[in-house]
């Protein structure tokens, strides 16, 4: 059944509502993912070392010795999206930073791009 002509911009209105509060609510649950790996991270200093990172990770995009006798190991994604009228770049970087002994010293993240949400 068609709606009304009276009901027309009701219906619209609803409509951009529910859109409006979906595209807020999946962004939210992809910052959340970022601070629960904020979380993790932090706990992780100074009782993670790299092979743990390596084996659960898979092998790191780039590696770098630091003078101190650590090392600094990154993972790199990044994607390019195409829908029907234009596109856009998303990706993250991943740092850790490793003691001499190996393990975890510190961590650094970067996301650029919003996830693209399809309704």
């Amino acid at each position: 059944m068609l709606p009304s002509r009276k009901n027309v911009p009701l219906t619209y209105a609803l409509l951009a509502l529910t859109m409006i509060l979906m595209v807020g609510l999946f962004s939210g649950c992809y910052s959340i993912r970022w601070e629960r790996f904020d979380e993790k991270m932090k706990s992780e200093i100074g009782v993670k070392n790299k092979d743990h990172y390596v084996i659960q990770w898979g092998p790191p995009t780039r590696r770098a010795k630091l003078d101190d006798g650590g090392e600094v190991l990154t993972w790199e994604w990044q994607g390019h999206v195409q829908d029907q009228y234009s596109g856009h770049s998303q990706g993250w970087q991943k740092t850790l930073i490793f003691s001499p002994d190996g393990l975890l010293k510190d961590y650094k993240w970067q996301y650029w791009g919003m996830p693209v949400v399809a309704f």
